[in-house]
């Protein structure tokens, strides 16, 4: 699963933390496991007169696996979220509207997901062909930023009523 054990001379071992691993959707550090579980984009259309005007949002799901080896909490703050990121392929930013939970501790052996709201949704004619959802420096704790992605193809779409 991932992780890296230390065998003593005794025959016995101990847990060293997770091994490293970096994909298009999955980052590992030697304390965290960060996940990109979905991309959702969420449609509300609104009937006005002839015309329908639709607002769509992205919503991501990054689940977080913090490893038992871990010393201390991991704090989120509803700030963090200026330290989110999401673009398309094509470079253009899309503006992180919330971050779920907005406040949180993680222990050590806990496991969180979170969910990232960002404004907009690629358009069909613009020829988006994935998103990034970039965490930087200081959330999490992270000491680099990491990068997640995901292609537009592979994204749910969910009709909803309204956004808050």
């Amino acid at each position: 699963d991932g992780d890296r054990i230390i065998l003593k001379e005794d025959g016995s071992w101990s847990a060293a933390g997770n091994a490293p691993l970096t994909s298009k959707q999955q980052v590992r550090t030697t304390e965290l496991d960060v996940k990109l579980q979905k991309v959702i984009v969420e449609s509300y259309k609104k009937k006005s007169q002839k015309n329908t005007k639709i607002k769509t949002q992205t919503v991501f799901y990054v689940q977080l696996d913090y490893s038992p080896q871990s010393d201390k909490n991991l704090i989120i703050n509803d700030s963090d979220i200026t330290l989110i990121e999401v673009k398309d392929n094509n470079g253009k930013d899309y503006r992180v509207l919330s971050l779920n939970p907005a406040q949180a501790q993680i222990k050590p052996e806990e496991k969180i997901t979170l969910v990232i709201r960002a404004d907009k949704s690629p358009l069909l004619w613009d020829r988006v062909k994935s998103m990034t959802i970039t965490f930087k420096v200081g959330i999490i704790g992270l000491k680099s930023p990491i990068s997640l992605s995901q292609k537009t193809g592979d994204f749910d779409e969910e009709n909803v009523s309204g956004f808050k």
